[in-house]
């Protein structure tokens, strides 16, 4: 093989292998994916962890200790206080055990309000927390048995206030802005 052929054969070589095996773009928390809260509160977006790189966990409250789990990022801001997050198996590959975790720590703070990790391979991972509407939230998703495809679904909403049984516990349904009455006479 003279050294034209070798060069067009390692070219190419390296740039089939570094593209099938690319990471994901969302592969660093740095590199968040933006996931857009509509006005209704609810969207979904899909994902895959396949070819994204991880980390060993010597300490976590879900995941499992000692075992890579590769990982990919999203990022929102809360539209209302109740923010719920559920990653189910999906794609041609599907992800198995999914786990979530959500934060409103910024990156590589270490720092993670909840996390949940399915019951099953086939299972839905959920996360939620409380967090004031206008805060950033970050969302890790990994693959505890396999890595794959999945769909990521986000609500993030304020419920309405319930009803209250007394005046200290009344709900408020109008605000105090000033208005004035005007009399007729009765019948009329």
């Amino acid at each position: 093989m003279n050294l034209k052929t070798f060069i067009v054969l390692f070219v190419f070589y390296n740039w089939f292998t570094g593209n099938l095996f690319a990471q994901p773009p969302n592969n660093d928390c740095a590199a968040s994916e933006p996931v857009v809260i509509p006005g209704s509160g609810d969207t979904c977006v899909s994902g895959s962890t396949i070819g994204a790189t991880g980390v060993t966990y010597v300490a976590h409250p879900c995941y499992p200790l000692g075992q890579n789990l590769n990982d990919v990022w999203f990022t929102y801001i809360a539209n209302g206080i109740d923010n719920t997050v559920s990653v189910t198996p999906g794609g041609g590959t599907p992800i198995q055990q999914a786990g979530v975790t959500i934060t409103s720590d910024p990156c590589g703070s270490g720092i993670l309000q909840d996390c949940g990790v399915s019951p099953t391979n086939a299972g839905t991972a959920t996360a939620n927390w409380s967090y004031p509407a206008g805060t950033q939230i970050w969302i890790q998703v990994v693959g505890v048995i396999a890595d794959g495809d999945f769909d990521l679904c986000i609500t993030s909403v304020s419920t309405p206030p319930a009803p209250g049984k007394s005046c200290a516990t009344a709900a408020l349904i109008c605000d105090k802005t000033p208005f004035s009455l005007t009399s007729t006479p009765m019948g009329s």
